[in-house]
């Protein structure tokens, strides 16, 4: 298990990977904490497809299409990469970030 009160090196976060197998053979390793290596500064940054920004959307259109208001047909939403200039936006609880709203969403 990896503490997260002390620095985080790349050895200590691989223990906290998940492994999925590809066609090829070989495996990707998925970082859960990945945020901790980009505050240390060992990786450069990651991609993220924002499920927080996607649950916040996608709640937002249901309402709307209850009230039988208007709702896109296709939505697609820019993917962010997270690197030391925004990480401590996506660094906090879901509790304390604001959810976009369709009409400030950044889409493609």
């Amino acid at each position: 298990m990896l503490d997260q009160t002390k620095p985080a090196n790349l050895l200590d976060i691989h223990g906290v990977c998940r492994s999925f197998p590809k066609g090829s053979g070989e495996e990707l390793l998925v970082l859960e904490k990945v945020d901790l290596t980009i505050k240390s500064g060992e990786i450069v940054g990651s991609g993220d497809y924002d499920t927080f920004v996607q649950g916040c959307i996608a709640v937002e259109m249901a309402v709307r299409s209850i009230r039988k208001e208007d709702v896109p047909k296709e939505l697609m939403l820019k993917p962010v990469v997270i690197d030391k200039t925004n990480y401590t936006l996506f660094d906090q609880p879901y509790e304390k970030r604001e959810c976009p709203t369709l009409a400030n969403v950044d889409r493609q």
